[in-house]
């Protein structure tokens, strides 16, 4: 997929209620229109395409914050699922762990080249990070990608973890499919868990459209890093 240039002027509004970094990624949205088009579904090579393009260009952003943020990270199977255990410099175990579904319009990305996300949450919060490497459409649709996070969290909690100390999180069209796989798990759907759950929704786009004094005194950090990232970038060209 070609690089398309900065456009010359936002594609969006950008209210100044937000935080600065919210302006900074505001600016980068591009024209929908002007993306070159995705491949037809059953064109598998164009979407091979499509995911390295993708998979490189997330590997680059994510490398500064994997430099940044001493961490930890493992490759292990779950259930049959691929995921990576991240941990946090100088994490000690508490019991909590909190699951990640990385972004991508469930076509592109991975838990690998999303790994600088799952790095930059373990930090802030100190928590183990178990990112799911879910098969991508169309090689997959979305209940086997909702099924295969389920059945990670179930191979977990078989290992002892309590549901209770579990979280799930995810960015973008990961966002999504947390919420997705949360509703799958209520009681009466026979998966795992069989138990109560919560789910609370909070996205970027909450910034983008309702500043406050939270977001603009202390910013998502997934924004926070764009921002500082961009910055070390303009300062060595």
């Amino acid at each position: 997929m070609p690089k398309l240039d900065p456009p010359s002027k936002t594609y969006v509004h950008i209210p100044e209620t937000v935080s600065q970094e919210a302006q900074a990624f505001l600016r980068t949205l591009q024209d929908p229109a002007l993306m070159p088009a995705f491949p037809e579904p059953d064109d598998l090579a164009g979407w091979e395409k499509v995911r390295a393009h993708a998979e490189a260009d997330a590997k680059a952003k994510s490398a500064p914050l994997l430099q940044r943020y001493e961490h930890t990270v493992t490759a292990e199977s779950l259930g049959g699922v691929p995921v990576l255990d991240v941990r946090p410099k100088n994490w000690k175990d508490n019991g909590k762990v909190a699951v990640y579904t990385h972004g991508g319009a469930h076509v592109m990305n991975s838990a690998a080249s999303m790994l600088g996300r799952a790095v930059v949450f373990a930090h802030e919060t100190g928590l183990r990070v178990l990112s799911v490497d879910y098969t991508l459409a169309p090689l997959a649709k979305y209940n086997q990608m909702s099924d295969e996070v389920i059945r990670a969290i179930g191979a977990l909690l078989k290992k002892g973890q309590r549901l209770a100390d579990t979280a799930i999180y995810g960015d973008s069209s990961g966002g999504g499919l947390a919420a997705a796989v949360v509703l799958k798990m209520r009681p009466g759907t026979g998966n795992a868990g069989r138990r109560r759950v919560g789910l609370s929704m909070v996205r970027r786009h909450a910034e983008r459209r309702y500043g406050n004094y939270v977001a603009r005194c202390r910013p998502e950090p997934a924004l926070r890093e764009a921002r500082e990232t961009r910055s070390r970038c303009v300062r060595q060209s």
